[in-house]
């Protein structure tokens, strides 16, 4: 029976029991032994393990069991990659895949001007933020100016897309699974964790392509791409989530993404 990790923070984790204990129990079903660990422990040696299920958007650590050997889902590669928002719109500029303009401020290269914003309104974000957490909407040059001089640095600044429409994809080895449009009637963010609403629908044409240009660069496990929807209706990758949470999947379709995922692993763990 393969051993494996599946790693975690020690704050996810205590988010994330259910996920835990069905990733669990589904690779059990599989024939695959899978031990928690936490991200914190691993300056610790804990041994080598065969795969890795990565849920700790530690790139770092991804690459380290790489470099041992097993194989890591996602790879050190997208892990490295997706969790930085500016790295993500780096990547994508460069493969020519539509993304949401992304400028950053940093205290060495770029320095925010209070009295010229890049544009207005836009969206202040972190570069490793999640959930909606740390996001802000920018509409004047007053809280421009407060953003200028309290926003923890770097952070993004991204134009402000079509409201009402965030739709996020969720990536299995490299195929569109599922996709659920969020909305919000009260909040500029449509996150399911803030109250957005959600729904099932079908994968648009362009955003199945989109993911098949940036699977042959990138090849992506277990992931979700977040499409958003520029002033002329065109479809753009606003982010992609490593780690990507599902209770909107399980809350509005019939699909089990946790059991698929696990049993087209153990496929090719066990080859």
């Amino acid at each position: 029976m393969p051993d494996g990790f599946l790693c975690y923070t020690k704050g996810d984790a205590a988010k994330n029991s259910w996920m835990i204990r069905h990733l669990t129990e589904r690779a059990q079903h599989e024939g695959l032994r899978l031990r928690l660990v936490f991200a914190e422990d691993l300056a610790k040696d804990v041994g080598s393990p065969k795969f890795v299920f990565q849920r700790s958007r530690r790139g770092d650590l991804s690459q380290k069991w790489e470099n041992q050997g097993a194989r890591v889902l996602n790879s050190a590669q997208v892990t490295g990659i997706t969790n930085d928002k500016y790295a993500t719109f780096c990547y994508l500029n460069k493969q020519n895949i539509p993304t949401v303009e992304s400028i950053l401020f940093d205290d060495l290269t770029n320095l925010p001007d209070e009295k010229n914003p890049p544009f207005l309104p836009l969206i202040a974000k972190p570069l490793d933020g999640h959930g909606g957490v740390g996001v802000e909407l920018v509409n004047t040059l007053d809280k421009w100016a407060e953003i200028c001089r309290k926003k923890p640095r770097p952070f993004l600044a991204q134009p402000v897309m079509t409201v009402g429409y965030d739709l996020r994809v969720y990536v299995l080895f490299g195929q569109p699974y599922a996709a659920i449009l969020r909305t919000s009637q009260r909040d500029f963010r449509s996150n399911f964790s803030l109250g957005g609403q959600v729904r099932a629908v079908a994968t648009p044409a362009d955003c199945k392509a989109m993911i098949a240009k940036l699977q042959q660069t990138m090849p992506m496990d277990f992931c979700g791409v977040d499409f958003l929807k520029d002033g002329q209706g065109n479809l753009k990758i606003g982010e992609i989530e490593d780690a990507v949470g599902c209770r909107m999947l399980y809350q509005e379709t019939n699909l089990d993404i946790v059991r698929d995922f696990v049993a087209m692993a153990a496929k090719e763990i066990k080859k």
